[in-house]
């Protein structure tokens, strides 16, 4: 696009009496061949999948169950561990008081990471939707996407667990919010077979 339009210039194909906006062709034959080739190549509209995303992971779980799954700068994990990982933390979160699944909105405020991923499948099996908290946002900010969640719980790092204490805050302080700080030990050191059972989709 740029070049076409340097070339235009060039030119002097460009109608000086109008705004570069308005005059400038963007769009030629070239583009016209390339879509007409991607539209031949395209048999098939993609197949709709009627199914929760959590529930397709669980069918790679099942059909490569010893498959590295994700390789981050904090872990390395085969789709069968990144699964008992996240079972073991979505039944911990169902265990909670006040949460209700398939009704709440989970915040999580984590550095991109292997362990974020955990948190996010964890969340879906609870039957809940995550909301995602970047750190590098004013912390005001992300207290307040809490307080608009109505959520009684979020996830955090020890690192970002400070942003929330150390702010005064008066969302969060001012309803009863509990903040779980997840790390690799913390999940290690959940009890298998927890009674909460997680919800079917």
């Amino acid at each position: 696009h740029f070049r076409r339009a340097f070339v235009n210039l060039s030119d002097g194909q460009v109608d000086t009496s109008m705004t570069i906006r308005q005059s400038l062709d963007l769009f030629g034959g070239e583009d016209n061949r390339v879509i007409d080739k991607w539209a031949a190549q395209t048999t098939a509209p993609p197949k709709q999948i009627d199914a929760c995303l959590h529930d397709l992971f669980r069918r790679q779980v099942l059909s490569r169950p010893d498959e590295e799954a994700v390789h981050a700068w904090d872990m390395s994990a085969t789709y069968a561990e990144l699964d008992d990982m996240s079972s073991l933390l979505a039944h911990h979160l169902v265990s909670q008081d006040g949460h209700s699944a398939g009704e709440s909105l989970i915040p999580f405020c984590m550095e991109k990471s292997g362990l974020a991923l955990v948190v996010m499948l964890a969340i879906m099996k609870a039957g809940c939707g995550y909301v995602p908290l970047d750190p590098s946002h004013p912390i005001d900010r992300r207290a307040q996407i809490v307080s608009d969640t109505g959520t009684s719980i979020v996830f955090v790092t020890p690192e970002t667990l400070r942003d929330f204490s150390g702010a005064a805050t008066s969302e969060t302080s001012e309803r009863d919010v509990k903040f779980i700080v997840v790390s690799h030990d913390f999940i290690k050191k959940l009890q298998r077979g927890s009674p909460a059972a997680l919800p079917s989709t």
